[in-house]
């Protein structure tokens, strides 16, 4: 199997306890999702390392608007399914289907910066032909819409999740 990046994953959630006995676990979602991932194939963050898992689909489901309860194969008990509580679950971008019909959230939740000031996290991307924008919330729980140009890109850090811009002065205050 060739080897998968990151950037083509996304962070599904972490797992939070074993359910039942049988080798099942309790996902806690980092987003509310439309339907369960259309895949088998599940990466687990290993000692840093993705490593993927096959999933009996016929077992997964959901526990609420954003837990799943999910079967590795091969973690038959209790015992087992305990070393993955606090784990993270990855799978391919374009097997999520969010709430909100859209596939595309490679920064969805990414913290936002102009400079050193922390302006807001990113809810939604608005897919405008040639002009897409970010859609922040920002702590005062106000709506920021900025365009997502290239040339404001400082930095994204996709580990912390964080993104850093340079945007032009009064930008952000427009949306007052």
């Amino acid at each position: 199997m060739e080897e998968i990046s990151k950037l083509e994953l996304f962070e599904l959630g972490r797992f939070v306890k074993t359910f039942a006995y049988k080798g099942e676990l309790l996902l806690k979602t980092e987003v509310e999702l439309e339907e369960i991932p259309e895949t088998e194939l599940y990466f687990v963050l290993i000692d840093k390392i993705l490593v993927p898992f096959f999933v009996d689909g016929e077992k997964t489901r959901f526990n609420g608007k954003d837990k799943l309860i999910l079967k590795l194969n091969f973690v038959n008990s209790e015992k087992e399914a305990v070393e993955f509580v606090g784990r993270t679950l990855w799978v391919e971008k374009d097997k999520i289907l969010l709430n909100n019909g859209e596939h595309d959230f490679e920064l969805f939740g990414f913290d936002v910066f102009d400079f050193n000031t922390h302006i807001g996290r990113v809810e939604n991307i608005v897919e405008i032909p040639g002009n897409p924008l970010i859609t922040l919330l920002s702590q005062q729980k106000k709506e920021i819409l900025i365009p997502l140009n290239e040339q404001f890109i400082v930095e994204i850090d996709t580990t912390n999740k964080k993104l850093f811009l340079q945007l032009p002065e009064g930008l952000v205050e427009i949306n007052d």
